[in-house]
């Protein structure tokens, strides 16, 4: 097995979700994106949307985050039980590529517990309660585990994979004042909300009824909260977390001829890995996640209002 040596990225995104209002304000749908082309060792896609949040939040029951996988996307018996890292099983789905078993946030994690440390002021003088956050922090924590880390269109690299998400996704977990933002930007938002990208790709991960990830885990680092008369009330959460994805060897080389399509046959063979060039065992492809979402009411239920999302990958898997 070759796992990639961790490297430090950072970049600064395009703009916050929770940076000067007053201008998202003046520009009442304001959307900010970028997909920033990778360095020869590594990826880094930062995607942000900065909105404006049209009317009020309701005020409804604190209900706990639900699945966000339905009976309809993925069938349900049998489901081979995984756990690992701070997830667990959730559903069996088949796709195009094949089948996996896709993961859900364990019950039993920290980032499903309240830690009073990491709450800014701002949530109590707000009028949050200890219920709200936590109700708001397993929706956001569930959401970023099914829907970024393990997405269905994490590696599908395809428009339509992107559009059939959000026709099933977007009134569902996107405020509807701003769904029509990921119909009128070209999918510019796109890589930054779920982790789907035709420049900057993942490879086709491992399909073989288990997971694709073999290690997953995410921490909520900050919660603040603000009260505006014109938007109302709602929270920031930032997470940090990482995944190691499974990867074959010919799954690899072909995003390595996708990432360098320049490279000859001979520049493959002299730039791959060894381990990738003989077609046996399975690679890591590690990615660490830096997440920040904005979540409302909505209707009774928390929706996510803006996102200032970072994804990191190696690509030591194809340099030596």
């Amino acid at each position: 097995m070759h796992k990639l040596n961790k490297k430090t990225e950072t970049e600064e995104g395009a703009g916050g979700i929770t940076s000067n209002y007053d201008d998202a304000r003046r520009n009442l749908i304001k959307t900010l994106g970028s997909i920033l082309r990778k360095p020869v060792l590594a990826v880094v896609i930062a995607g942000t949307m900065s909105l404006s949040f049209g009317g009020c939040a309701a005020n409804g029951e604190e209900t706990d985050a639900e699945p966000l996988v339905t009976p309809t996307d993925a069938v349900q018996e049998p489901v081979t039980a995984f756990a690992f890292g701070d997830v667990v099983s959730l559903a069996t789905v088949t796709d195009d590529l094949g089948t996996y078993t896709h993961m859900t946030i364990s019950p039993e994690a920290e980032a499903m517990s309240l830690n009073t440390a990491i709450i800014d002021p701002t949530v109590a003088e707000t009028g949050y309660t200890d219920a709200d956050t936590l109700s708001a922090q397993k929706f956001i924590v569930t959401f970023s585990i099914e829907e970024v880390y393990d997405s269905s269109t994490i590696d599908t690299h395809r428009t339509v994979g992107w559009e059939a998400w959000k026709e099933k996704n977007r009134e569902k977990y996107i405020l509807e004042s701003q769904v029509s933002i990921l119909d009128n930007n070209d999918g510019v938002d796109r890589p930054g909300l779920i982790n789907n990208n035709d420049l900057d790709r993942n490879p086709e991960f491992i399909r073989d009824g288990g997971a694709r990830m073999q290690d997953a885990t995410i921490d909520v680092t900050s919660i603040t909260a603000t009260d505006d008369p014109t938007w109302g009330k709602f929270f920031g959460f930032t997470m940090t977390g990482s995944a190691d994805y499974r990867v074959t060897d010919a799954a690899a080389i072909a995003a390595a001829k996708v990432e360098f399509p320049d490279w000859s046959a001979e520049d493959l063979e002299a730039k791959l890995e060894t381990d990738l060039l003989d077609n046996t065992g399975t690679n890591v492809w590690r990615t660490t996640y830096s997440l920040n979402f904005t979540v409302m009411k909505e209707d009774g239920r928390w929706k996510i209002g803006g996102y200032d999302n970072q994804f990191s990958s190696n690509g030591n898997l194809w340099i030596r």
